[in-house]
């Protein structure tokens, strides 16, 4: 399959975040009906003299009992299969919404926070892209990348694709590269309010992935190194206390998800 075959998604965009929700939301809705569906035409089969009267007397021709029989076989599998599919695909949906994008644990942001340092989640900037975690601190800032579970990704080492469905994918950015971009894009965000002051915004990735190399723009690190990575790097000098108050104001103000300061 040639690159221009596969369709890009960036799946931080919030357009696709919102058509990702609407396309969960729908299937939800699709195997909610197929439970209800299932469980109403069981009821009706079962509960109700329609079968019955299909059941011919106990001295009803081969072809009648043939046909009851059928019935009977019929009244119990279909409206079993519709609820079992409904629940099945429910719980597919389910697990594969909650389970893309994992964030690092609480207590692993927290040990990277030391005084004067904050951190904040689905931090949304002015064109719309959200950024997953920042850290903040006289460093400048930090971006820690996305990285999407080996259930619903694969790699081939250099091409990226995220499972949008049971049978369908979708090539997707590599994380490092994202944590790059992202990166990058902070950086221009800040400048924007500070043209006379560049913030110096580092990119990394926080997991036990085998599959994720790193790059000379972002390293991929232990989730439980991240505090003592964050405290090995260079203070920026020129990062004085108004300007990192500063910083702090608008990344609070930017942030969707919660916000952490020590």
């Amino acid at each position: 399959m040639r690159d221009d075959d596969v369709m890009q998604i960036n799946p931080t965009n919030p357009l696709v975040q919102r058509s990702g929700r609407f396309a969960a939301v729908r299937s939800l809705v699709v195997a909610g009906a197929m439970v209800g569906s299932g469980g109403i035409l069981g009821w009706i089969l079962l509960y109700t003299p329609i079968v019955l009267t299909l059941v011919p007397a106990s001295h009803g021709s081969l072809l009648a009992m043939a046909v009851g029989l059928a019935a009977w076989v019929l009244a119990i599998a279909v409206p079993a299969s519709l609820v079992v599919i409904g629940m099945a695909r429910i719980a597919f949906i389910i697990e594969a919404w909650t389970g893309r994008f994992p964030r690092l644990p609480v207590s692993t942001v927290r040990q990277a926070l030391a005084p004067g340092r904050s951190a904040v989640r689905d931090l949304v900037l002015e064109d719309g892209r959200r950024i997953h975690q920042v850290l903040v601190g006289p460093f400048g800032a930090v971006v820690v990348g996305e990285v999407p579970p080996p259930a619903f990704s694969r790699t081939d080492g250099l091409r990226w694709e995220l499972r949008a469905s049971r049978n369908r994918w979708v090539s997707v950015e590599p994380p490092a590269e994202r944590a790059t971009r992202d990166a990058d894009r902070l950086r221009s965000w800040f400048v924007a309010d500070d043209r006379d002051f560049v913030v110096t915004v580092h990119a990394v990735l926080a997991t036990n992935d085998p599959r994720l190399h790193g790059t000379a723009a972002c390293p991929v690190i232990n989730p439980a190194d991240l505090g003592a990575w964050v405290g090995g790097l260079p203070i920026q000098k020129s990062l004085t206390l108004v300007r990192l108050e500063r910083l702090h104001a608008m990344v609070k103000t930017a942030a969707a998800g919660k916000v952490a300061r020590r």
